[in-house]
């Protein structure tokens, strides 16, 4: 839909400006917890994504989900990231009426 590539596109915008294609590092919260569980699709805290086909990024990154981030602070990562991207999207409607 429309609505979720406008969403997407706003949630690579968190993207860090880095040299990797992912992280795990500080720089990479929002746009973690916003891009995996919502333009990937996966639920960080099920461990049917540590299978062996997964690829490398998908393995490290649910790792870290499941070892270094507890649900209640991916729940306040996601709730920041939303501001952020409500940020960007009032940005976007301030250009298009200027």
């Amino acid at each position: 839909s429309e609505l979720g590539e406008i969403l997407a596109e706003c949630i690579e915008a968190l993207r860090p400006h880095e040299n990797d294609d992912y992280g795990i590092s500080d720089e990479w919260r929002f746009f973690n917890a916003l891009y995996y569980p919502y333009v990937a699709g996966i639920s960080p805290y099920k461990r049917r994504f540590m299978h062996q086909d997964s690829d490398e990024e998908m393995r490290e990154v649910m790792n870290w989900f499941q070892t270094v981030v507890p649900p209640r602070t991916l729940y306040n990562w996601q709730n920041h990231g939303a501001k952020m991207i409500a940020g960007i999207l009032l940005e976007q409607e301030k250009q298009i009426n200027q």
